[in-house]
């Protein structure tokens, strides 16, 4: 049996090109806490309802991954909420607050998740 069986939102995998969407997953919290070690906020205004994103770097890595589990052992068919991981070219990405050159991929990317089209 695999984990989509099981889980049945794990299935859902979004694709365009080489960039994907899907739920994000026990592999993808490394990267994504690296990501966050990184900084996910701007000019020092909260970006998310939890403040996961504070702390030392062993902490906001703990808060990603206990927050992720939580939305999946709360979750119901009439009240859930889904976490996603955005890949292009293989890589999770964010968006960055500072940088001196950006590939066209990692432009894209950092405008889908920033939400702007």
């Amino acid at each position: 049996m695999d984990i989509p069986e099981v889980w049945p939102p794990f299935a859902l995998h979004l694709r365009s090109g080489d960039m994907e969407l899907s739920p994000a997953r026990e592999a993808d919290t490394p990267e994504l806490a690296e990501i966050a070690r990184g900084g996910v906020r701007r000019d020092g205004i909260e970006a998310f309802l939890d403040d996961w994103d504070s702390g030392s770097d062993e902490q906001v890595a703990r808060s990603l991954a206990q927050y992720h589990w939580s939305t999946r052992a709360t979750f119901t068919v009439d009240d859930w909420t889904m976490e996603f991981t955005v890949r292009a070219g293989g890589r999770a990405g964010c968006p960055r607050r500072e940088r001196t050159s950006v590939s066209a991929d990692e432009d894209r990317l950092d405008r889908i998740v920033a939400g702007a089209s």
